[in-house]
């Protein structure tokens, strides 16, 4: 019987011609996928969440069971986003910007701050929080409100957006490499790589074919863009970053910092959300805020926030499906 091949199974429903299958977690989706294509059945089709697999007449309805997800399709909100966070930030300063600004921010703007941080944690969602962290964890009880990606909701889409206030529309910026035509090549879009090759262009398309301006140097107080190492002078641990945050706005009256730190997308994308190296990696950046942040003055505001989400999916190899294959 299938069932006794299947492993955390939330519960099983079985016809002559069909088998629906929920699962506690995401943790074995893969496991058993690969346990129901060796029975014969073929990946078919996603619908809402459920992934249905066809043997002659029968047909297996396999999903997670999970409250956290509401919705099987999440469209992104343009006045709850990235960009809108962007605006928030504008008006606070007394500058303009074409896009509304956000609510759910403009709230925890009521007071004449001397320094503010908007810190980016890269697919650090609020779904991946509650599971990763518990009641006592700085991140986790300071969960105040949730926001949409951007579409495509990617770090290379969300980033331009949320520094230039800017939507995708106006950036051009889509995804981490994208083809361009007037170069003829596939570019890694923030090192200017070549991404089949490897080798390096020395084109910076920020400032050639697809140039933005971060918003933030024109608030009228100084501003720093805080980056992780593959950036130039960019920072070598989440530790180092804070710091550089610190030191910059001991020494400048009025500050706004924007800072940007690549976990755990990195550990998320590799391992997957709920697994033990992302909770760690989840905990070491909790614990990391939590100490870097303790002598924080009640004069500054830190807006932490994340660019996407992340949810765990089988892993599909488009190259098997030979009929979508064949029209490459």
């Amino acid at each position: 019987m299938l069932l006794d091949k299947l492993e955390d199974v939330e519960s099983y429903f079985e016809t002559e011609n069909e088998i629906e299958v929920k699962l506690k977690s995401f943790d074995c989706l893969e496991k058993n996928e690969k346990t129901i294509l060796d029975e014969g059945y073929s990946f078919k089709t996603k619908e809402n969440r459920c992934f249905i697999y066809q043997k002659e007449n029968k047909k297996i309805k396999l999903s997670v069971f999970n409250h956290e997800i509401p919705s099987s399709r999440l469209m992104p909100d343009y006045t709850n986003s990235m960009v809108n966070l962007a605006s928030s930030i504008q008006k606070y300063y007394g500058k303009e910007s074409k896009y509304p600004s956000s609510a759910k921010l403009d709230k925890y703007l009521d007071k004449e701050y001397k320094h503010v941080l908007l810190l980016i944690l890269d697919g650090l969602g609020p779904y991946i929080i509650r599971n990763a962290l518990k009641p006592g964890d700085i991140l986790y009880d300071n969960l105040k409100e949730t926001i949409s990606a951007v579409f495509p909701p990617t770090t290379a889409c969300a980033i331009p957006c949320s520094s230039s206030g800017k939507l995708a529309l106006e950036t051009a910026w889509l995804g981490w490499e994208n083809y361009i035509s007037e170069l003829n090549r596939n570019l890694v879009l923030f090192t200017g790589e070549n991404y089949l090759t490897k080798e390096g262009t020395g084109i910076n398309l920020k400032k050639s074919l697809m140039p933005y301006d971060e918003y933030f140097y024109s608030l009228g107080v100084d501003a720093i863009d805080l980056e992780p190492s593959f950036k130039p002078n960019g920072c070598e641990s989440l530790d180092e970053l804070l710091k550089g945050f610190k030191a910059f706005k001991k020494s400048h009256e009025r500050t706004f910092s924007y800072a940007y730190w690549a976990e755990p997308d990195s550990t998320l994308h590799l391992y997957g959300v709920a697994s033990l190296e992302a909770n760690m990696q989840i905990k070491k950046l909790n614990d990391t805020i939590k100490a870097g942040l303790a002598d924080i003055d009640s004069d500054t505001l830190v807006i932490i926030t994340a660019d996407h989400g992340h949810q765990n999916v089988i892993n599909t190899k488009l190259y098997k499906y030979k009929e979508l294959y064949s029209m490459l």
